[in-house]
């Protein structure tokens, strides 16, 4: 890697056909170069030496020895000696559709570009769709060649790599998939992958964002400028105590280096985001925990946060999780902490629009030590409720609902959802003002499951809404960031 961008050389192990043989550069540099969400530079492209490393291409188009294809995937082509073969006559393989006396000088030149775009995906490491195991039965192409070790989005049929594309190697283009594997592979660190809902199912991950919220910071949603959509937010901490946003568009994140704040939450703090004073622009919030237990607040101009002012001063001892949600139904969000420990309180401070108020015990037995507790309106009376994730051996989900002025008895929601290890977060993916459960299994497989609110329990089982979206030790997250109100599936790519 050289400032970020993987350089691949590559060589020829074959000789002549040099006009053939800038057709495939030409088209593998316009396709792979340049990428806002991929860095790779191919470089070389001469003969190829006894020594030489990288990708080397051999020519063939004998009886025995003449479709295209690569060797290995990936770093296993590095040096490898005819590793890549590709055909440029055709009077073998493939005569009836690329050889020149069947479709002219045009046709054979479309698939010798089709066919290297492909085969350089292969060089890069993207396996041939149909390989999935979850491959649905409108692809009846068997699987060939060696498989991947990762999912990255849903099944692909505009794959470049999918021999069930209705349109031969996508006419060697790369789809919008291809983009998000390569991303993954060839992204760096602090890619931002979205998967939309359709209000059935989260849609395949789609690179949004090169280079945010990187190494140990911490990922958050909100929408910052009131616009309706869900905006980027990343807490630096270390020794600059920065904030960066990075503003929605609906299709992706304007601003990688926005700063809106120099000095806000420190190591060991923990932030949050809210619409604290009701203007319809979310804040962010800072729990410093002990020794001062205090809590800051800055509030949101749209384009900046401004100065930080203490909102309480004794709130969220350290070993509580805190968190942000309008449980009077005022229009104001007001803060919550699960003490968890041997007493499992749950303590809720109002909002005044400019302070927290009192510090209030909203419920006395509720998120034991080692669940997952979160904020959502599961019944959708206006009033921010609680939710727990036992998770470990039940992987239970309690729902205790906010009467405006404490969280009833908590009631069984759901008997097996999110396992020891999962990640869980809550949102209304399917736009009917209830906000629902959602679990990402990361991995390499990447799935995520959902459970909708019916107001008074979760429905579904194993509801499988996307595969290949939040891999790994990435961060997960659900925020409505197209606008539409659904709340889509985030992933923060974390290495």
């Amino acid at each position: 890697m050289s400032n970020g961008v993987a350089s691949i050389p590559v060589c020829w192990d074959s000789t002549g056909f040099d006009t053939e043989k800038g057709w495939v550069r030409s088209i593998v540099e316009a396709r792979f170069e340049g990428q806002p969400f991929f860095h790779v530079d191919f470089t070389g492209w001469g003969q190829c030496s006894v020594f030489s490393s990288g990708i080397r291409i051999q020519l063939s188009d004998t009886t025995s020895d003449n479709n295209p294809r690569v060797k290995a995937l990936g770093r296993g082509l590095n040096g490898m000696a005819n590793g890549m073969v590709l055909n440029f006559t055709f009077n073998n393989w493939g005569y009836g559709s690329c050889n020149t006396a069947t479709v002219g000088d045009s046709g054979r030149r479309y698939c010798i570009e089709a066919i290297g775009v492909h085969e350089f995906g292969h060089a890069l490491s993207l396996a041939h769709e149909q390989n999935r195991g979850d491959k649905p039965s409108s692809c009846t192409d068997s699987p060939q060649g060696t498989n991947g070790d990762m999912y990255v989005g849903n099944f692909d049929q505009g794959s470049l790599m999918a021999y069930c594309n209705p349109t031969w190697n996508n006419g060697g283009n790369l789809s919008q998939g291809d983009v998000a594997g390569l991303a993954r592979l060839y992204g760096g660190g602090g890619d931002v992958f979205v998967g939309s809902s359709t209000g059935s199912g989260f849609s395949s991950g789609q690179a949004r964002h090169d280079g945010f919220c990187i190494g140990n910071e911490v990922c958050l949603t909100g929408d910052f400028n009131g616009d309706g959509r869900q905006d980027l937010v990343t807490f630096t901490r270390g020794t600059a105590h920065d904030v960066y946003v990075a503003l929605s568009t609906g299709t992706g994140f304007n601003g990688s280096g926005w700063k809106w704040h120099d000095d806000f939450a420190y190591d060991g703090e923990t932030p949050r985001v809210g619409d604290v004073n009701g203007d319809g622009k979310d804040d962010i919030v800072v729990f410093t925990h002990s020794p001062a237990n205090d809590v800051y607040v800055a509030l949101s101009t749209g384009s900046s946060f401004g100065g930080a002012g203490l909102w309480h001063g004794d709130f969220a001892y350290t070993g509580e999780l805190p968190e942000v949600g309008d449980f009077n139904g005022d229009g104001r969000d007001d803060i919550v902490t699960f003490t968890q420990g041997s007493a499992n309180d749950v303590y809720v401070a109002l909002s005044t629009g400019s302070s927290f108020g009192g510090a209030g015990l909203w419920h006395g037995d509720f998120a034991y030590s080692g669940e997952t507790p979160k904020v959502g309106d599961f019944n959708g009376d206006g009033r921010d409720d609680i939710v727990t994730f036992t998770q470990g051996s039940a992987s239970d989900v309690y729902v205790a609902l906010s009467t405006g002025s404490s969280f009833g008895g908590a009631g069984l929601w759901h008997s097996d959802f999110a396992y020891s290890g999962e990640i869980p977060a809550v949102g209304d993916v399917n736009g009917d003002g209830r906000d629902d459960i959602v679990t990402f299994v990361r991995g390499s497989q990447g799935t995520v499951y959902a459970a909708t609110s019916s107001g008074g329990s979760f429905n579904g089982y194993s509801w499988l809404w996307s595969t290949g979206l939040c891999l790994a030790q990435d961060v997960c997250a659900v925020a409505d960031v197209t606008g539409d109100g659904h709340a889509d599936a985030i992933g923060f790519k974390r290495n």
